[in-house]
């Protein structure tokens, strides 16, 4: 089951958050976002995080480059 089918019937967010990649309409528990909604957010932080620190392989990059056509 996903994330869209657990959703409330008057959720007035869901076709927007469809369309991007904003964190949107994300409800609410007491104060703060539900914790599924934070667990979400900290493993995209940490991905970003490592994507960031990795070390650019500029050759595999080329081949990659050159498959898609744009090298």
């Amino acid at each position: 089951m996903s994330a869209e089918e657990n959703l409330p019937a008057g959720d007035v967010w869901a076709a927007l958050r469809r369309t991007t990649q904003a964190r949107i309409g994300l409800g609410r528990a007491g104060n703060s976002l539900p914790s599924h909604r934070v667990l979400e957010f900290k493993a995209a932080h940490s991905a970003a995080r490592d994507a960031v620190h990795v070390p650019l392989d500029a050759d595999a990059l080329a081949v990659e480059l050159d498959t898609l056509g744009l090298g």
